[in-house]
């Protein structure tokens, strides 16, 4: 969780198989496609590659579809309302689907279109896995603010627009830093958020702000699997966790070894697969 933090800082002041895009989105896949599905979410800034070797790691024969959104890792950008048009691509990517049923597998805010998926889907979603994902960031970075407080156009957004360069790589470079301990990631991170559109990073970091999905979690009838870094220390973490959490009907919670960030698939690759392997191996069946 320390990105949240992090990222509230600097705020406040080819793949293979087919690809496919859907608006808002571009999806790719590795594995079987003939396998049982597991649609894998990014984090913010971050392309669908990012959790590429996560999904090895768990299952190479599984059928493994990554999604990459607008703005990042070379998905051409959109115009505000970034966070709702990249949903609703991934409802309508979702609706086209040949495969039934599908396991959801969340890094940071791809937690938060897992919950909205398994909420939309709840007769085709069998596991929900959640890394360092919170269904209100802003309540935990900023309690008591509310969402009508989260504007496009403020000092603080625009000053973030009209940085120059320079100054976005070294903000990119400190945030990195901030959530992998593995410098060669540090880097590939950094790259990938100098590399982002401008306006996708401040506003769609805007509309993640003005986010609340902590009543959405009841409507979830798969078994949620949340886990969450230590970096705040453990009993924290948990805290944090069990209250946005709160409404879940199946919640398993697991806190990452000590010294993992947020990047848990990089800082504990092991540790991560393992916990995602068991979540989608207690699958619940489907219901509506």
């Amino acid at each position: 969780m320390r990105i949240l933090l992090t990222l509230s800082f600097f705020v406040l002041h080819t793949a293979l198989g087919f690809a496919q895009n859907v608006d808002a989105i571009r999806v790719h896949r590795t594995g079987d496609a003939a396998g049982a599905t597991t649609i894998y979410l990014p984090g913010f800034a971050t392309p669908g590659e990012a959790l590429e070797e996560l999904a090895t790691a768990v299952d190479p024969a599984r059928n493994n579809l990554f999604v990459s959104y607008a703005g990042f890792g070379g998905v051409p950008a959109v115009d505000t309302a970034w966070y709702p048009q990249v949903r609703e691509a991934v409802f309508a990517y979702v609706d086209d689907l040949p495969d039934q049923r599908f396991a959801l597998v969340g890094h940071s805010m791809g937690g938060n279109l897992a919950v909205e998926l398994a909420a939309r889907f709840p007769e085709r979603v069998t596991a929900v896995v959640l890394l360092d994902a919170l269904p209100c960031m802003r309540c935990v970075m900023m309690p008591g603010v509310p969402a009508e407080a989260m504007t496009y156009n403020n000092p603080q957004t625009q000053g973030m627009l009209a940085l120059p360069a320079d100054q976005v790589a070294a903000v990119n470079a400190q945030m990195a830093a901030a959530m992998t301990t593995d410098t060669a990631r540090q880097r590939q991170l950094a790259a990938w958020m100098n590399a982002a559109d401008r306006k996708t990073s401040v506003y769609g970091y805007t509309d993640l702000l003005r986010l609340d999905l902590r009543d959405q979690v009841a409507d979830v009838t798969a078994p949620i699997t949340v886990l969450a870094s230590p970096s705040f220390g453990r009993e924290t973490a948990e805290t944090n966790m069990r209250a946005q959490y709160a409404k879940a009907p199946a919640l398993t919670l697991e806190v990452a070894p000590d010294g993992t960030l947020h990047y848990l698939m990089w800082d504990a690759p092991v540790w991560t697969a393992m916990q995602v392997r068991k979540a989608l191996a207690h699958q619940a069946e489907p219901r509506g």
